[in-house]
């Protein structure tokens, strides 16, 4: 018996001994002698899986600290089937529908309802069959969703049963609010598997104002404007997580899990007031409906500064919805070179006077209307006999203004147009501003052309600054349309202080000539440009237009002046009060069709600069220079 005993006790211990043995060569085996192949298997049976979370794109301001953009959330919602055919997921779910509407539940705690509901699970998953549950759990959560994503119900379920698809987009870009909303009712209902991924996007308060200027994104990078000038400053950092999950995208938690919190881009304060903005806007678009003109524009300029008050260009567009940007995404002020006119007629008598050829009391004769010597041309639609060169201005007379022109010389009369900046950029920084031509070419026509505003081009920018020079008592300010860069603690990462280009006129010189751009509007060409209790200093324009033309005989095509049709550029550079002004405002109406007035810049262009000048001055407290009668009494 006791050998029985023993042989049993040899045969289990042995038996013991060689399972110890095959779990120990097991344990080395997987520990050191299948290390490698245990890895790669690992690999294939869990990956990283990385969450993003985006960062909020820098806002830009106004000049106040008005926002002009702003960042709202989107989410587009997602369904993972790896999760909504998980029974241990959708069991959740599935015990919660069960419950919610028994007596039992309704009466229950919070504590109690926790304990109802697990063991409702542990009865389902161990007493139905798992397709059971994945299909009462399809249709509950169609039941949930149809309503709040705006789908109907057997589309819904469509998607969710899509053949190949495992991860399946269900609605794009539901709102905040909305998101919200619906996430909580997920939650509220234990449903596991929908997913919400959020996502940023640019939102611009006032939509169709500055269009040009601000720009917009497109996959959240600046795409135009200042949006991608300012692209590096505006684009923050994206935090992440990033965590080990199984093949059905189950997290595993794990040590090796690593989080970078999202870091937002810089804000980007502009120059613009928006409410200057606003009211040069609304302005143009009155006075381009009234000329029936599809195009123009309006430049404000801070002259002591150079910094730009408002800058409106036309057509333009929605910066939401992109409504009307095939038309009108072009920037006019920078992208238009044009033969300015009489505008530039300012710009000689500066040079004359600076140069001190001449004064503002000056007569010169005007030969009643034509002039010709053997290499140039000069007409004139009003003739008249001797001028003043004050009344020159007033008057716009060509003649005397090449015969000013004229004593400078062609060298001088170029130097003091560079000097104001016509043959070069403007130095605002803009990517896409049009190449000008703002030197004459080296015929004595080109020249003495030049001197009145035809054979060089400029952009309604180039000549807003140039005016802003003369405001300034002589001295060109560098322009800029951005004020500073500013962290999300208000800190100052980058200033765009006012800084000076250089002097072009001595300031007796730029007062003398303001004072005899002010008999312009009072006695001149620019009437509908004056302004109740101040006095405007400024210039019109009238330019023809190149366009092209079809022989309608040959069908030849031809650039040119489109004179049997009248096709031309109205303008008007002002800036008040004239004594000291407070800003200067460009303004060109190009190609008007109406036929209620000649179409000058005088009629039409000028009326706009009263309109935008008078609410200007209104909004900015400007003190009346001229005394005005009570008209109440």
């Amino acid at each position: 018996m006791n050998l029985i005993k023993q042989d049993r006790f040899l045969v289990c211990g042995g038996i013991l001994v060689m399972m110890m043995t095959i779990l120990s060569y097991r344990v080395i085996d997987l520990q050191w002698l299948s290390r490698k192949e245990q890895t790669e298997r690992a690999k294939h049976t869990s990956h990283y899986k990385t969450i993003q979370y985006p960062a909020n794109r820098g806002l830009i301001v106004d000049r106040n600290e008005e926002p002009l953009v702003m960042n709202i959330p989107l989410t587009n919602i997602y369904a993972d089937k790896y999760h909504l055919e998980d029974e241990n997921l959708i069991s959740w779910g599935v015990a919660y529908k069960r419950l919610k509407d028994t007596p039992e539940w309704g009466q229950a705690s919070d504590q109690e309802r926790r304990r109802l509901l697990s063991n409702k699970r542990f009865s389902l998953l161990n007493n139905e069959f798992p397709a059971t549950l994945v299909t009462e759990h399809y249709a509950y959560i169609v039941s949930l969703l149809a309503q709040p994503l705006q789908l109907d119900k057997a589309e819904l379920s469509a998607l969710l049963h899509h053949p190949k698809k495992k991860y399946i987009r269900l609605y794009k870009d539901l709102g905040l609010v909305e998101s919200d909303r619906l996430q909580a009712l997920l939650k509220e209902n234990r449903v596991y598997g929908i997913n919400f991924e959020k996502r940023l996007t640019r939102y611009y308060p006032m939509p169709w104002l500055a269009t040009h200027l601000i720009g917009y994104t497109k996959g959240y990078q600046g795409e135009t404007g200042v949006e991608a000038r300012y692209n590096e400053s505006l684009t923050g950092k994206d935090g992440f997580h990033k965590r080990k999950s199984t093949p059905n995208n189950l997290s595993i938690y794990t040590d090796e899990e690593e989080l970078a919190l999202p870091e937002q881009g810089l804000n980007v304060q502009l120059t613009i007031d928006t409410t200057l903005q606003a009211i040069v806007e609304e302005e143009l678009d009155k006075g381009l409906a009234y000329a029936e003109a599809e195009q123009g524009c309006a430049v404000m300029v801070q002259p002591d500064t150079g910094e730009i008050l408002a800058m409106v260009s036309r057509p333009h567009y929605n910066l939401n919805t992109r409504e009307g940007v095939a038309k009108g995404s072009r920037n006019y002020i920078l992208k238009t070179a044009l033969e300015p006119g009489s505008t530039i007629k300012v710009l000689t008598m500066a040079a004359a006077m600076n140069e001190r050829l001449v004064t503002a009391n000056t007569v010169i004769d005007c030969e009643y209307g034509y002039y010709k010597d053997d290499h140039v041309t000069v007409k004139d639609s009003y003739p008249k006999d001797k001028l003043s060169v004050a009344q020159i201005l007033a008057k716009s007379n060509n003649i005397g203004t090449y015969k000013v022109g004229r004593q400078l010389g062609r060298r001088r009369h170029g130097e003091y147009l560079e000097a104001f900046g016509l043959n070069t950029p403007t130095g605002l920084g803009w990517k896409g501003e049009v190449r000008t031509k703002g030197l004459p070419g080296r015929y004595p026509q080109d020249f003495a052309s030049s001197t009145f505003g035809y054979a060089i081009t400029t952009t309604p920018l180039h000549m807003a600054l140039a005016y802003a020079a003369i405001a300034n008592d002589g001295v060109k300010m560098r322009p800029s349309v951005v004020r500073a860069i500013i962290s999300n603690e208000g800190e100052v990462i980058d200033e765009n202080r006012p800084e000076q280009e250089r002097r072009v006129l001595e300031a007796d010189v730029a007062r003398s000539l303001r004072r005899a751009m002010v008999s312009v509007t009072e006695e001149g060409s620019a009437k509908n440009a004056r302004v109740l209790g101040y006095n405007v200093a400024g210039k019109t324009g009238t330019s023809y237009k190149t366009v092209e033309k079809i022989d309608p005989e040959t069908g030849k095509k031809s650039w040119g002046y489109d004179v049997k049709n009248n096709v031309v550029y109205c303008s008007f550079g002002g800036m008040m009060p004239a004594e000291k002004p407070a800003f200067v405002c460009y303004i060109v109406v190009d190609a008007p069709k109406t036929k209620e007035v000649k179409r000058y810049g005088g009629t039409l262009a000028a009326p706009i600069f009263a309109n935008i000048a008078r609410r200007a001055a209104e909004y900015l407290n400007l003190e009346p220079t001229e005394q005005v009668e009570n008209l109440s009494e």
